[in-house]
């Protein structure tokens, strides 16, 4: 019998397990470790927050709401970085996250969904002016990042 391939995974899943970057480290135990260890998710979830590129991240999304919203696919405007946050793992057990979601979930239409300040130009069927609304691009973004 080729016992090559389960070495192999051994070896892959030792490597994620022990990488250097946290956030590697973080969706390793996410994707392969059970339930029952919370505890370790918490800390994993605290030294990935403590990465200086992830501080940076944190720091930038606690000014929300930012600059306006523009342009759905500008990468650099903090929804997309609080949406890379979640993506990451992190959640409300690290404090400043926590503050991250209360400042989301400020903002909550009439109708639901969580809202941006916007601005959309009259040519594209926008007021003009700056205003807090939702729009269906960004509605999925901001709710994954709260769930």
């Amino acid at each position: 019998m080729d016992f090559s391939n389960i070495e192999r995974s051994k070896r892959i899943h030792s490597e994620l397990e022990n990488h250097p970057l946290p956030w590697v480290r973080l969706a390793y135990h996410r994707a392969f470790v059970d339930g029952d260890h919370a505890d370790e998710a918490t800390a994993l979830m605290q030294t990935c927050a403590g990465h200086p590129l992830i501080r940076q991240l944190i720091e930038d999304c606690l000014k929300w709401p930012g600059a306006l919203l523009k342009r759905h696919n500008d990468a650099k405007h903090i929804i997309h970085k609080i949406g890379l946050l979640a993506d990451i793992g992190l959640d409300r057990r690290i404090p400043e996250i926590a503050l991250i979601a209360e400042k989301l979930m400020g903002h909550q239409s009439e109708s639901g969904p969580f809202q941006s300040e916007i601005f959309i130009p009259k040519a594209f069927g926008g007021s003009n002016t700056a205003a807090w609304d939702w729009i269906i691009c960004d509605f999925p973004l901001i709710t994954s990042a709260l769930i």
